[in-house]
């Protein structure tokens, strides 16, 4: 099993992000560059929930199901039900958004998986390359204040 994990330090006060990046909280990220579309079943931030998240640069589909969920200390995990053709199986990813002072905040993603057919070095920069341009939606959409749909 290898484990990958990113982090980046945001110029805003965590409540602002955190609607970005909860659960339900990718539909602000559409239109962003990476996202082309995210629904849920049900739509709703309880364990058990799957949201399907549709890429704009990629015809690949994922299905990730909530596992945990702590709103208090922003953080939960999930599970890919369905990788496609990604290179790894058992993927369980992780969220955790932490004050950084009043006006910052630092998001941190990580996740664990299984190589398949590739090396654990290149699984590790194909997800940091895909949380880079993830966290740079982000930070357009937060500049734009898409925090409520």
């Amino acid at each position: 099993m290898t484990r990958a994990d990113v982090a980046f330090r945001l110029a805003f006060p965590a409540g602002h992000i955190w609607p970005f990046i909860d659960w339900l909280g990718a539909e602000r990220l559409v239109g962003e560059g990476v996202l082309k579309r995210v629904t849920f079943d049900p739509r709703a931030s309880r364990v058990g929930a799957v949201r399907i998240f549709e890429y704009t640069d990629s015809p690949r589909v994922i299905p990730e199901r909530l596992e945990t969920l702590n709103e208090r200390d922003r953080h939960y995990t999930y599970r890919m039900l369905d990788t496609a053709d990604l290179p790894f199986t058992d993927y369980v990813g992780e969220v955790r958004l932490t004050p950084a002072g009043p006006g910052a905040c630092c998001v941190r993603f990580g996740c664990t998986f299984t190589p398949v057919d590739a090396t654990a070095e290149d699984c590790v920069r194909l997800y940091v390359e895909a949380e880079k341009k993830l966290c740079e939606s982000l930070r357009r959409a937060a500049a734009r204040g898409r925090g409520s749909l």
